[in-house]
């Protein structure tokens, strides 16, 4: 599936009013399960816990020549937490391991209304701040060139509440990130979210975790 991004351009001096917008196209690809059994389905690992301190940042940005090796002019953070795992419904890992969640971009061979060439880096609109105080289900793989493991496709979690219903992430629909480019120029960018059929949100916590592990066979 294809997510799209919408690149406002708007330039501002200091606080003043917003000015009309110059829309730019952006298009980011991201792997979306369409339901319950494609996410159980294409994940190494599925875990409940949850999440503990922001450990470090890496640059995600790989150097084509050599994917083990950070891009030399290009910085995509990386933010890498630590999970700490209740029950494990797929796969075999401690009771510790680190995640890797994609924070932001760095996009170049972008151009302005004016043929400029400019370089902006922005929020991925995939990325949830963790919320340290609740349960989480996650859908991973492990990361061939870290230590951690990282997102095995979008949505890639579900979050229990306090009365232990799932509620799975989903992006909003049309919302707003600001971007600054290297010049100072604000611009601000719009997703239009996932086309996902959401039949998770809701539900038992313990009737999702049964499912995943119907279709995951342990």
């Amino acid at each position: 599936m294809v997510m799209t991004w919408v690149l406002g351009v708007v330039f501002l001096a200091g606080c003043a009013g917003e000015k009309e917008a110059t829309p730019l196209h952006l298009s980011a690809e991201y792997v979306v399960g369409k339901d319950l059994n494609a996410l159980t389905s294409n994940a190494e690992v599925i875990v409940v816990g949850s999440y503990g301190k922001h450990l470090y940042s890496y640059n995600g940005a790989g150097n084509v020549n050599d994917p083990g090796q950070e891009h030399p002019d290009l910085y995509s953070e990386v933010k890498v937490y630590d999970f700490k795992i209740e029950q494990v419904l797929k796969g075999n890992v401690p009771e510790h391991i680190e995640v890797n969640l994609p924070y932001s971009e760095q996009i170049d061979g972008l151009k302005d209304e004016n043929g400029n060439p400019i370089k902006l880096t922005i929020r991925k609109g995939p990325y949830f701040e963790p919320d340290l105080s609740r349960k989480v289900i996650l859908f991973l793989k492990k990361d061939p060139f870290s230590k951690g493991y990282s997102i095995a496709m979008h949505p890639y979690q579900i979050v229990i509440d306090k009365d232990d219903r799932a509620h799975l992430k989903l992006p909003k629909e049309n919302e707003k990130v600001e971007a600054v480019d290297e010049q100072g120029k604000i611009y601000h960018i719009y997703s239009e979210g996932f086309d996902f059929e959401d039949h998770v949100s809701g539900r038992a916590s313990g009737d999702v975790i049964a499912e995943i592990k119907q279709y995951s066979g342990e």
